[in-house]
């Protein structure tokens, strides 16, 4: 094969890739009609720019609260979160849903940092 076709073939992958990755967003979208509210996430990154802007992550985190309430749904990357920004609303979180929070499973970002045996959750 030549140059232009091994390109040609890289650019079908890469765009296949991508419609498939956003035909699973919006197809999943549907089905998070119970999610809190919380703002718009991009295609593949989610709302992860919605938390630069400050010098810290919870910052960003209180600044988003005031507009989306204090329980809001966000996407981080590929992964949803819930994100309870108040005390009250977290100790009511983690007393509903204790069965729930006591199943997840410790990501790999979670051991690779340590401290994933103290975690709350």
């Amino acid at each position: 094969m030549d140059a232009s076709t091994l390109q040609w073939f890289f650019y079908v992958s890469v765009a296949s890739c991508l419609l498939y990755k956003l035909f699973l967003s919006t197809k999943t979208s549907s089905s998070n009609a119970r999610r809190p509210p919380g703002p718009a996430p991009l295609p593949l990154i989610g709302n992860i720019l919605d938390l630069r802007g400050e010098p810290h992550p919870h910052h960003a985190l209180a600044r988003l609260a005031k507009t989306h309430g204090p329980v809001m749904s966000l996407r981080l990357g590929t992964t949803d979160a819930v994100v309870a920004s108040s005390a009250s609303v977290a100790r009511d979180v983690m007393q509903r849903y204790d069965h729930l929070l006591a199943a997840r499973s410790v990501t790999d970002a979670g051991r690779a940092l340590g401290n994933h045996e103290h975690s709350v959750i």
